[in-house]
């Protein structure tokens, strides 16, 4: 039989000790929850969170900071908890993975908080006129952004980012920010607007395509005949919509051509949605105005009505009407008023339109607005025997890119960064 080493002993000597990795550090295995404060302020409501998931207290890529033990009355143990860094006192200690939603007691709801220290992330890039107006373009997304005064590449790339008051990431300043200060390191910038690739697939219909599409989609309703007019048929009651789709085919042709984007994901609509006033109809903004009836219009574009049974005016504008004005929450929700900016905060209302003749609103009986041909068709109800001018306020498209990415769809975003985080 083997005989065993003449070191071998079977009385105690001692106890080994195996353990040292807990995990990797690109996100470290411990349980981080919200601090008290965090959870008691709601973000916003994410509309495309899990079920009794939609109060956000922490969003996604925004920089946390450690924000001491405390007890939790679910585990009914004292926990660590994290908060959005300040920039100040703070010292971060990496980046939020997720969107962590509010807990509440006894309700299945809530989420802990996945810290990344090591990873190359990808975040919308703002820019502005001064540092204030860019930091205020990144902290109205809500979600974790990077800004900086410069647009250039080329004062970027290399840069070292720190956390700004609300979390997000900004260039440090290496004459007096400290390393325990510095996040990351850029290492990419993309600020082509759309992005190469399989975005640009999604481009707009040529002049006389689009031309096309709209003469076959416009329902406007008439105004009717002029005063005095003849009883028989005119079409001239209908100077503007007569077109329609003649086959199936016609219509599935238009649709297969059309390539403006996925509304509201690739379209670039959040991007160019501005609020603007065309003071009088000689605005550059108007393409065409059409009369109906009795309605002049005098050189200097300003309207006068002769006589108002059958009359109306067709406007139509360079940039395209918004179809839908984006909802103003109740703050007692703990929604601030930035978010009526963005689209994934809740339902959309139809967009109003506010259009004036002599100062006067017209209201939304005598007002009709074709969103197909961006339109706005006043009927009159009164005669109008001094030229007055025609205002329009209304929410528009302006300079509309499609093929831009989601992330990307922001007023005075520029496009992308990309951080190697350094925690």
């Amino acid at each position: 039989m083997a005989v065993f080493p003449e070191t071998t002993s079977l009385y105690y000597k001692g106890r080994t000790n195996t353990q040292l990795v807990v995990s990797e550090g690109n996100a470290p295995a411990e349980k981080y929850l919200a601090s008290e404060a965090e959870n008691e302020n709601i973000k916003f409501y994410y509309e495309f969170g899990p079920e009794n998931n939609n109060a956000v207290v922490i969003p996604k890529g925004k920089i946390l900071a450690f924000a001491g033990v405390e007890y939790d009355v679910e585990s009914e143990k004292h926990v660590p908890r994290v908060k959005i860094c300040n920039g100040n006192t703070d010292v971060p200690m990496g980046v939020n993975h997720h969107n962590v939603y509010q807990r509440r007691r006894d309700r299945f709801s809530g989420s802990s908080v996945t810290v990344i220290t090591r990873e190359y992330i990808r975040i919308p890039l703002f820019s502005g006129d001064d540092a204030e107006a860019a930091n205020a373009a990144a902290k109205a997304i809500q979600f974790g952004a990077a800004w900086a005064t410069s647009s250039d590449p080329n004062d970027l790339y290399g840069k070292y980012v720190k956390a700004d008051e609300n979390g997000n990431f900004m260039i440090a300043d290496p004459t007096t920010d400290r390393y325990d200060k510095i996040v990351g390191q850029i290492y990419g910038i993309e600020t082509d607007i759309p992005p190469a690739g399989f975005l640009q697939y999604f481009m707009e219909f040529s002049d006389e395509q689009w031309e096309q599409f709209v003469k076959t989609t416009q329902i406007v309703p008439s105004p009717g005949r002029t005063k005095d007019k003849a009883n028989t048929l005119d079409i001239d009651t209908f100077p503007v919509g007569t077109g329609y789709f003649k086959t199936t085919r016609d219509y599935a042709e238009a649709l297969k051509n059309f390539r403006a984007g996925i509304p509201f994901l690739t379209d670039g609509y959040f991007k160019a949605r501005t609020e603007k006033t065309y003071a009088t109809l000689a605005d550059a903004g108007i393409l065409d105005v059409r009369t109906m009836g009795h309605v002049e219009l005098t050189q200097d574009k300003k309207v006068k009505v002769n006589d108002h049974i059958g009359a109306a005016l067709f406007v139509r504008l360079r940039d395209k009407l918004c179809k839908d004005a984006l909802p103003k929450f109740d703050v007692s929700r703990g929604v601030i008023p930035e978010v009526v900016n963005y689209p994934e905060y809740g339902n959309v209302p139809p967009q109003n339109i506010v259009v004036k003749v002599g100062g006067e609103v017209v209201s939304a009986a005598n007002l009709h607005v074709d969103y197909e041909n961006n339109l706005v068709v006043i009927y009159f109800t009164k005669a109008i025997t001094d030229p007055v001018d025609v205002s329009i306020t209304a929410v528009v498209l302006e300079n509309q890119i499609p093929g831009i990415p989601t992330g990307w769809d922001y007023k005075n975003n520029i496009g992308e960064v990309r951080i190697l985080l350094m925690k």
